[in-house]
């Protein structure tokens, strides 16, 4: 009985264990004609054309063709692309307009969106030569304005740009090079006054806040508003705006002469009613009718003191223009903001400034960038002078801490909808956030690069996340007489940095990581200095770029002190309600 019962059992687990016998598919003929392509896009490996019949996914052959790119997904995902290396003779190495932000394996990681990038690293990292770089040299082929802080960008890209368009090298601190007058990128009316509010609210920014900063700014742009309608031609400039200050009483005499613009009589006739007000406020104070002591002098003109102070706060604000060389490389412009941006061909504007010229010129700097984004960002279908907007703007700032712009954590905001693009860099995470704030760093797409203390590492550790591991356990608890023992079992979390601070702190010098909308990717830096393929691509630029006569749009405007003849010196206009004070 139980050698039957054994035998039944052995017959049944071998039935049930039998492996499944299945037929071979038949193979049919191939149809006649050409074989069908590949599928390239590489969405999924394994997918690729249908065999005849088989009704299966066939595995396609690799693809022979240069290493192929890694691109950035909006939700920071990569994906592969198959673009093109930079051949010697110089063709274009991506799609048009993108951004590299370093390698991925063989790979070229970039970014395709117009999502702003900052790059954090220290001094020596390779921010440049990763993105500026590359970036410059074969991925973006529009229009371009880069901040060159140490004029090594130019010396090596330059001749490359000049295969997507034209180049401009803008250096106001050396003679013969590309003009850009201020004063002429003002629109003419009805945005006359705001937009020559908006070149003296720049120049008086970092000022002390106060009642002379308030009245520099108010003076400054009656004296913008007078020199563009109403002075010759070589006085149109921030040069002829400082020497019209320093003539004193006599430039405010032409300000309030017949025929001025009315903005410009206003801001002259409130800087001679606020002088006579705080003379005659100090004069009752002292006493009156009482003469200086020890002598019959009369009291000194207070009103004149007070004019005097407003001269010498806005003057001083314009002293860079005392250099002959400054003065002579603003007096006009060669191009205008618009030809950035609806040009015939793309322009690639290099802004140089040493490090001794940044400090010495960085409020002029400043108004410049501050005029190229802002008159960019009225309208997205026209430049400010109407013509239609043919090109994107990659923005490159270098080192931009040095401008404090307050409105650049404004510029992240709204700017990719105007078809600009930020790149910015930047050696540490913490200046930049004590500057400008988390709003700033939470817009970007971040490219951190080995950091260079411990907090930026704890912060970077922090900011790649923690992993979070499942672990089952499985505990026994004995019962009665360790007869019957009672199992139990389930899960423990366990949370972990995924980069800890020692790892962060050990990075090598050719790791960077890439934070964006998604997970963090952890690349390596370019060095395209010493890839062949890269080498031949440098150089600088030989072509000048052809002067724009129309971008001196303010040249030609007739007034009074255009013509030649001097106004008539008006009276000096009383205070209603009061007399004037008669000193004794």
């Amino acid at each position: 009985m139980a050698v039957r019962l054994a035998g039944r059992l052995r017959r049944v687990a071998r039935r049930f264990h039998r492996p499944v016998r299945t037929r071979p598919v038949p193979r049919l003929a191939r149809a006649a004609g050409p074989r069908p392509p590949l599928d390239h896009r590489w969405c999924r490996r394994g997918v690729g054309p249908l065999r005849a019949g088989a009704g299966r996914p066939r595995r396609p052959r690799p693809a022979r063709h240069p290493p192929a790119g890694v691109w950035l997904r909006p939700l920071g995902h990569a994906h592969r692309r198959a673009p093109q290396w930079p051949a010697g003779r110089g063709t274009a190495m991506t799609d048009r307009s993108s951004v590299i932000l370093g390698a991925y394996g063989r790979h070229l990681l970039r970014e395709r969106t117009m999502q702003p990038v900052l790059v954090i690293g220290p001094t020596g990292s390779g921010k440049t030569t990763t993105t500026v770089h590359p970036t410059l040299l074969a991925a973006w082929d529009e229009s371009a304005v880069v901040w060159d802080f140490k004029g090594s960008v130019t010396e090596d890209t330059s001749r490359a740009r000049t295969r997507f368009g034209d180049v401009i090298v803008l250096d106001l601190a050396r003679r013969g090079g590309s003009r850009y007058n201020p004063l002429m990128a003002v629109r003419p009316e009805p945005y006359l006054v705001p937009d020559c509010q908006h070149a003296a609210r720049v120049l008086t920014e970092g000022e002390q806040e106060g009642h002379w900063r308030n009245a520099a700014f108010s003076y400054l742009t009656g004296v913008f508003v007078y020199l563009l309608t109403a002075a010759a031609d070589s006085e149109k400039s921030l040069a002829g705006a400082r020497r019209h200050i320093l003539l004193g009483d006599d430039g405010l005499t032409l300000m309030l002469a017949e025929g001025i613009h009315p903005t410009a009589q206003r801001a002259a006739q409130e800087l001679w009613d606020k002088s006579l007000a705080l003379a005659e406020e100090r004069g009752t104070g002292e006493g009156e009718g009482k003469g200086r002591p020890g002598g019959g002098s009369a009291p000194p003109d207070k009103s004149l003191h007070y004019r005097k102070s407003v001269y010498v706060t806005a003057s001083v604000l314009l002293a860079e223009f005392e250099d002959p060389v400054m003065e002579a490389q603003t007096a006009v412009s060669d191009f205008s903001v618009s030809d950035l941006v609806a040009g015939e061909r793309p322009v690639t504007l290099y802004i140089v400034a040493r490090p001794l010229d940044a400090r010495r010129l960085r409020r002029v700097f400043k108004l410049i960038l501050t005029q190229m984004v802002d008159f960019l960002t009225i309208d997205r279908a026209l430049a400010d002078d109407g013509r239609a907007r043919r090109w994107r703007l990659l923005v490159v700032l270098d080192e931009f801490l040095q401008f404090h712009l307050r409105e650049a954590a404004e510029w992240i905001k709204y700017v990719r909808e105007y078809g600009i693009r930020l790149l910015l860099l930047a050696q540490s995470l913490w200046e930049v956030e004590e500057e400008y704030g988390r709003g700033l760093t939470a817009n970007c797409r971040l490219v951190v690069f080995r950091p260079n203390s411990s907090d930026e590492a704890e912060r970077i550790s922090r900011m790649v996340g923690e992993a979070i591991e499942e672990v089952p356990t499985r505990s026994t608890s004995k019962g009665l007489l360790d007869l019957f023992p009672t199992v139990s079992r389930g899960v423990r979390v366990d949370r972990r940095p995924v980069l800890p601070m020692h790892e962060a702190l050990e990075m090598g010098g050719d790791d960077l990581i890439v934070f964006g909308y998604g997970k963090p990717i952890r690349a390596t830096r370019l060095h395209p200095y010493a890839d062949p393929r890269w080498r031949p691509l440098y150089g600088r630029a030989t072509a000048a770029w052809t002067p724009n006569p129309d971008a001196n749009r303010w040249f030609g405007a007739v007034g009074p002190a255009a013509e030649g003849g001097m106004p008539d010196a008006p009276a000096a206009p009383r205070r209603p309600g009061k007399p004037p004070r008669l000193w004794t």
